[in-house]
């Protein structure tokens, strides 16, 4: 079996949505000069028990999901819209569920395994 490396980021792609200070309305960022919604990973963070902002697989599977899957297609772009609006409040409610934190985490794990491979982090 394969000994546990600390996945480390080599691209951060749009990570600094989250991390920058802004001056934009509540719920956005500033991103390039613009203001933007932030990146999503609310339920990442509670599965992976990480830091939102820092969390090194959180960060990973965020910037796969919106750099990588949310571009996809339609499905995915309709997937991530959701995850948008509702992820927080899901996140919330998967903390105090051990069973759906161990269904989200199978699809989270899922979703970290193909942005290890994306980014070569294995």
């Amino acid at each position: 079996m394969k000994s546990y490396v600390k996945p480390s980021l080599k691209e951060l792609g749009l990570l600094r949505v989250v991390t920058k200070f802004s001056t934009c309305p509540d719920g956005e960022v500033r991103f390039e000069g613009n203001c933007v919604n932030p990146a999503p990973c609310w339920i990442a963070a509670v599965v992976f028990d990480e830091n939102f902002f820092t969390g090194p697989r959180v960060n990973l599977v965020r910037n796969w999901l919106v750099n990588d899957f949310e571009p996809s297609g339609p499905g995915a772009r309709f997937v991530m819209h959701l995850y948008r609006i509702y992820g927080e409040r899901v996140a919330k409610v998967v903390e105090k569920s051990s069973i759906l934190k161990r269904g989200f985490r199978k699809l989270f794990d899922n979703a970290l395994a193909k942005a290890q491979a994306k980014y070569n982090t294995l």
